[in-house]
């Protein structure tokens, strides 16, 4: 599971990867940090939460890692 934050960037590139993640879009309403997203989301789905969850930026991809790099680690 991936929850991904958005503000103004594509998160269309995550549907290559998965196709179990959540997407907190900041176009209506953007307040907070990234890390507001994450613990938002960890509340809401504390009693089912799955193994494992991964967190990111929906803009990561080339501005914070390479795609050839993050492939290795995915």
């Amino acid at each position: 599971m991936w929850v991904i934050n958005a503000y103004q960037c594509d998160w269309e590139w995550m549907k290559e990867y998965t196709d179990e993640f959540v997407i907190y879009d900041k176009k209506e309403k953007n307040v907070g940090y990234n890390i507001a997203d994450y613990m938002d989301w960890i509340v809401k789905n504390y009693d089912n939460l799955p193994p494992v969850v991964l967190f990111g930026k929906a803009n990561m991809l080339e501005r914070h890692i390479t795609t050839e790099e993050f492939d290795k680690v995915v």
